[in-house]
C-alpha cells in the first residue's frame, strides 16, 4: 500500500471503547445535546467538518452501546428535542458547551481533519 505524503488523515472520531457504560451514555447524551444545540441555537452554530465530527462521535458511542435507531432516538435525541421545546434557557446553557465538547473529543484523539478534506 503506497502512502501520499498529503493525505488526509481518516482518523475521525476519539477512542472511546475505554469508556464503561454509563460514562459512554453520559458522553453520548452530551454529543447529542450539542448536537442540537448547535443546530437550533443561534450563536452557537459549529462548522459543517465539526458538526459532523459530532454526529460521528456519538453514532460511534451509540454503536457502542449497541443501541438501535429508536434505542436512540427515544432515549437520547427525543429528551435532547424535548429540553429544547421546554428549557426557556436551554440555549443559554448548553450553547457555550458545544465548543468545549469538541475541544475535549479531539483532545481524546479525534480529530477533524478528516471532515475538512471532504471525507
Amino acid at each position: 500500500m503506497m502512502m501520499v505524503a498529503n493525505a488526509p488523515t481518516l482518523a475521525g472520531p476519539p477512542p472511546t471503547d475505554d469508556l464503561g457504560d454509563k460514562a459512554a451514555s453520559g458522553l453520548l447524551r452530551r454529543l447529542v445535546t450539542a448536537n442540537v444545540a448547535s443546530s437550533n441555537c443561534a450563536g452557537y452554530e459549529v462548522s459543517n467538518a465539526q458538526w459532523k465530527f459530532v454526529v460521528d462521535t456519538a453514532d460511534q458511542v451509540a454503536n457502542q452501546l449497541g443501541l438501535d435507531s429508536a434505542g436512540y432516538d427515544e432515549r437520547y435525541y427525543g429528551p435532547a428535542f424535548d429540553a429544547l421545546d421546554d428549557d426557556p434557557q436551554f440555549c443559554e446553557t448548553q450553547g457555550p458547551l458545544v465548543a468545549p465538547l469538541i475541544e475535549e473529543m479531539v483532545a481524546r484523539g479525534g480529530t477533524i481533519d478528516k471532515y475538512k478534506a471532504g471525507g
